[in-house]
């Protein structure tokens, strides 16, 4: 077996697309039959990781520069929230009141907001490293063995 097959650095660093459902499961499909898409980094990527550490870094130097200052659980959310932004690189057929939205770092912040069903899809999607590895494994001739010899 060959170790870059699970290479989930680099596969989180090219991203991955994320085909968005309603609560049946049922794909999103635009005016055209295309399936409404968000292309996001995974959690292994560098942005991800770096963005991670640089939250934790204000929690800590929050806590520790005032005294002892608590955090609250809404400020994990947001700064989860505002990781998961930074990570969302595109989209595709997002429309909102009947017109296509533009990506932009606001657009995306406000659909997370305004959506939580969606962001709930996209932060699940994100952690999930299989959905990354998978065009490497369809791309590689190694097939993981089960033996462990």
């Amino acid at each position: 077996m060959d170790l870059r097959t699970f290479d989930t650095v680099g596969a989180a660093e090219e991203g991955g697309t994320v085909e968005l459902r309603d609560p049946e499961g049922n794909v999103f499909l635009d005016d055209s039959g295309k399936p409404i898409t968000i292309t996001v980094k995974g959690a292994d990527s560098k942005l991800y990781t770096r963005s991670h550490h640089e939250a934790v870094s204000r929690r800590l130097s929050k806590r520790l520069g005032r005294g002892g200052m608590k955090l609250r659980s809404d400020e994990w959310d947001k700064d989860a929230m505002e990781i998961l932004v930074k990570c969302t690189t595109s989209w595709s057929g997002i429309m909102l009141d009947g017109k296509k939205l533009e990506f932009t770092e606001s657009n995306v912040r406000m659909v997370y907001t305004d959506f939580p069903w969606l962001k709930e899809q996209v932060d699940e999607f994100v952690q999930d490293r299989g959905n990354f590895l998978g065009n490497l494994l369809k791309s590689s001739s190694a097939t993981p063995s089960k033996s462990s010899s």
